[in-house]
């Protein structure tokens, strides 16, 4: 996050926001998603390597971002474009590749 927001300062400088129309309820909203969005589930997924194993954790771990975007277009209706394909395609491919990586690895 903080490469990405380094790289589009360049786009859209952080300094020029306008920041007189940020009411008290924008910053509310703000840490509500800073506390539940980030803080607790990084906790909760911290927490998950005391029960499962890392290579568990990470294969859970990647069906998040699919999650992310099955919610996207499910619940907030948006389209579901060439790049949502893409990225579906990469974390299915990666979780077979952690799968079949876990299955070589128990039967040696």
């Amino acid at each position: 996050m903080i490469i990405g927001g380094f790289a589009l300062s360049f786009i859209h400088p952080p300094w020029q926001v306008d920041m007189t129309s940020i009411t008290l309820e924008t910053y509310l909203y703000l840490l509500f998603v800073i506390i539940f969005g980030t803080m607790i589930a990084f906790w909760f997924y911290i927490e998950s390597l005391q029960s499962l194993s890392p290579k568990d954790t990470t294969l859970l771990g990647n069906l998040e971002p699919l999650a992310a975007v099955l919610t996207t277009v499910f619940w907030l209706k948006e389209p579901f474009g060439y790049f949502q394909w893409i990225g579906t395609a990469c974390i299915i491919g990666m979780i077979l590749l952690l799968a079949l990586n876990k299955k070589s690895i128990s039967k040696n």
